[in-house]
């Protein structure tokens, strides 16, 4: 952090309206609102007008004054726009903007006509909605989690979202949702990113986060965009374990991606596999019991290929983290632990 960015931000705490905290953060997230940039902290405070980002293995989890909470996900800009909550006069706004990467945004107490989420390529109304949002600077993806959402896309297309699943996605070629086929929308969004094998994450963990709501026909569509925007498989098994790792709730992203990845061809199933494994093994350093929880997702997958692949992967990182390896390092952790307790000093 800059001196000059260290002396800007009282004024901006003096200047702009609070509108709620950053309840978790991970890793390397920003605040920027004013020229003004500022480390978030959990626990730290929100303005009207402040940008978050994130880095690729950081994420926040936010909550506004009128118990909005948003999950900002790995390599995102999403930014307040506007926040209005009068409860005594049973009025108020939030405005949601979403640049780039990830979010899964719930809406609060007040009044679902009171908000709204913007992109570059469409606005969403909610009517008491969780909903999952995949965006670059011409595409978007939109999962309806719960409620009902209204989607308008800058093709001046309406789609209503009425159903737990239902999908929208909108990219150069116009709107595409739940009754198309979105292979090639899904390849434009992916393809047209700065970071295609993030993206492609983002849409796995967007639609594998409603479980049995979606559809098999929307994740074949999903995986065949994936394979089809040329994603490599390298790169993506970096990108899973990049989002995995950066995520507020790591287990839970595992669990997404999985559901997600059902129907990836055999070559980038296997490369999500690996990247779970590296995921896991990495946060097995310091977290067992979420490690031990990846773990536990890949063998409920069922999944032979999937899980084949995460073994071989888990196998080759040399007992920094494994089933067997996790319990002597925990051992080792405990025994460290008694040491200390014995020792005078």
């Amino acid at each position: 952090m800059t001196a000059g960015s260290l002396l800007a931000q009282p004024v901006l705490a003096d200047t702009a309206a609070k509108v709620g905290i950053a309840a978790i953060t991970r890793n390397d997230v920003l605040g920027q609102s004013g020229g003004a940039e500022r480390t978030l902290l959990s626990g730290g405070a929100l303005f009207q007008g402040d940008v978050i980002r994130t880095g690729k293995t950081s994420s926040a989890e936010l909550m506004l004054f009128d118990q909005t909470n948003l999950k900002i996900g790995p390599s995102s800009n999403v930014s307040i726009d506007k926040f209005v909550y009068e409860p005594e006069k049973a009025t108020g706004a939030v405005g949601i903007g979403v640049t780039k990467g990830s979010m899964r945004f719930v809406t609060g107490a007040q009044d679902p006509l009171n908000y709204e989420i913007k992109t570059a390529v469409a606005s969403i109304g909610l009517r008491g909605t969780i909903l999952n949002i995949v965006a670059t600077e011409d595409a978007l993806a939109v999962v309806l989690a719960d409620g009902k959402a209204i989607v308008t896309g800058k093709d001046g297309k309406t789609s209503t979202m009425e159903a737990k699943g239902n999908i929208v996605l909108i990219g150069p070629e116009g709107t595409v949702d739940q009754d198309q086929s979105l292979t090639n929308a899904v390849a434009a969004l992916v393809q047209g990113s700065d970071d295609p094998a993030a993206t492609a994450a983002q849409i796995l963990a967007a639609i594998g986060a409603v479980g049995g709501a979606a559809s098999v026909q929307n994740l074949q569509d999903i995986a065949a965009g994936i394979a089809q925007a040329g994603v490599g498989a390298d790169d993506l098994a970096r990108a899973v374990s990049d989002y995995v790792q950066g995520s507020v709730d790591q287990a839970a992203a595992a669990s997404d991606i999985i559901g997600g990845a059902r129907y990836l061809n055999d070559d980038l199933k296997s490369a999500t596999g690996r990247g779970l494994a590296d995921a896991s093994s990495e946060i097995g350093k310091t977290d067992l019991t979420a490690a031990a929880a990846i773990d536990v997702a890949v063998e409920e997958s069922g999944d032979s290929r999937l899980q084949s692949s995460y073994t071989q992967q888990k196998d080759s990182t040399r007992g920094i983290y494994s089933n067997g390896g996790g319990d002597n390092l925990l051992q080792s952790q405990n025994q460290n632990q008694q040491q200390e307790q014995r020792s005078p000093n």
